[in-house]
């Protein structure tokens, strides 16, 4: 994926185009031979983590680059291990071009999409999990989002995993020396201890892996999707919880032909509304289609906000079968128009057209957002880790069965030593150009 490691590299790592400043990045043991081609005014002797007023020039004819601060950050205690410089300049585009252009005719090169990442993975300060936390908060659309991926940052998730591995690790050896010693009808260790220790490892995988979905909750927001029947105000709240007309609202049922989402923060936490198509039956083929999205919509839901005619309890219908873990929550709309006295079984009454009732549905629905945080102990957060994890587990629970039925030692050996591997290429320990790839594809060039 990336050329040689020991190339000077480098790259903006701000967002092009215009700005006060940007910042671009050099890496590599020759970074220093680099930029004094084209700073030659530089103080001779650099400290790590120092910053440095300078000029910039051109190395073919001397002239004028920028003005700008260099920050020297010394080998071993630099972002990627290496000898590194940041600079500082002024965020015009055709000033950062001809500095990286300078940097390359003073030799170095620029750097593919996350290689200084990937120099920092290299170099030991960084596991392949803590990788994909730097990419996960690059990316994060909520203050949740940044938390949990700083936690994962710090090595939360790594920890849990090695922890993992040392148990699966003295199973193995365990193992080994009974198998080694059996002629001499020697044990080391009870199986039931053996046996224990396997168990915890599976609970803990288990434990794992379902925390996925709190993870994708987490990173991606949660999933709110309006349905209802025709003219029950669904359009009408959807664009005061928007805060903006997104929906058209009209007395005609059916208007609301396809989905319509809009995001926002709310306290912190991303969440995702969609508007549906009323609910009903239909012998309009465009609507029809609608209606087909809206339970496609359904399936992802997160949090279905099931809304009535407060003041018509014919309104009332019936959701299919939905997964365990999605929220349901009854709106009674237009409450505005309820006569005294009328008994209604709804979760929480609003009225989208006086606001009434909104702040409490916002609240019920950030309830089920802050679950999610209770509940997340590091968890994992996108594919890659629970395929791995998933794997790791078929190893380990089929060597489990194994223990109980007392099979041969090295068949359980064979299964955990599997299951094992797959930890370890989970972190990087073990690594595969198919692995280092799928980490860093994603990366922008300055990271």
């Amino acid at each position: 994926m990336f050329r040689s490691d020991q190339d000077v590299i480098c790259a903006l790592a701000t967002p092009a185009g215009v700005s006060a400043l940007a910042v671009i990045r050099l890496s590599g043991a020759g970074a220093e031979g680099v930029i004094r081609k084209i700073s030659p005014a530089l103080s001779e002797k650099l400290e790590g983590h120092h910053a440095y007023h300078t000029f910039l020039r051109d190395p073919s004819d001397a002239s004028i680059l920028d003005e700008v601060i260099v920050t020297y950050f010394a080998k071993g205690r630099s972002y990627t291990g290496e000898a590194s410089f940041e600079i500082s300049c002024h965020g015009s585009q055709a000033v950062t071009e001809n500095i990286l252009r300078a940097l390359v005719a003073a030799g170095s090169r620029m750097a593919e999409r996350g290689e200084f990442t990937y120099r920092a993975f290299l170099n030991g300060r960084i596991d392949l999990i803590q990788a994909e936390s730097i990419l996960d908060l690059i990316e994060s659309q909520s203050l949740q989002a940044a938390k949990l991926s700083m936690r994962g940052l710090r090595g939360e998730l790594s920890s849990q995993l090695q922890a993992i591995e040392n148990d699966i690790t003295w199973i193995l050896a365990q193992l080994e020396a009974n198998i080694d010693f059996s002629s001499e009808d020697i044990t080391f260790t009870p199986h039931e201890e053996i046996i224990s220790r396997a168990k915890r490892v599976k609970a803990e995988l288990q434990r794992l892996r379902a925390s996925y979905e709190s993870g994708r909750e987490i990173k991606e927001g949660l999933t709110v999707v309006l349905v209802g029947k025709p003219n029950v105000g669904k359009s009408s709240l959807f664009n005061r919880l928007a805060g903006e007309e997104r929906a058209i609202v009209s007395t005609q049922p059916g208007t609301t032909r396809d989905t319509i989402d809009f995001a926002k923060n709310i306290c912190g936490h991303r969440v995702r509304f969609i508007d549906c198509a009323g609910v009903r039956s239909t012998n309009d083929e465009v609507e029809q289609l609608g209606i087909e999205r809206s339970k496609k919509a359904i399936e992802t839901a997160d949090v279905i906000l099931k809304i009535i005619e407060a003041s018509d309890q014919q309104t009332q219908f019936e959701l299919e079968d939905q997964d365990g873990d999605c929220h349901i929550i009854t709106v009674g709309n237009k409450s505005d128009l309820i006569r005294q006295n009328l008994e209604i079984e709804v979760d929480v009454l609003v009225s989208a057209h006086t606001g009434f009732g909104i702040d409490q549905l916002i609240a019920m629905i950030l309830k089920r957002a802050r679950r999610t945080i209770v509940d997340a102990e590091a968890p994992i957060q996108n594919a890659r880790q629970y395929e791995g994890i998933s794997s790791a587990l078929s190893y380990v629970n089929t060597a489990e069965q194994a223990l109980l039925n007392n099979e041969s030692p090295e068949f359980v050996a064979s299964d955990l030593y599997a299951g094992l591997q797959e930890l370890l290429k989970l972190r990087g320990t073990q690594l595969t150009d198919e692995v280092t790839d799928r980490v860093f594809r994603d990366f922008c060039i300055g990271k």
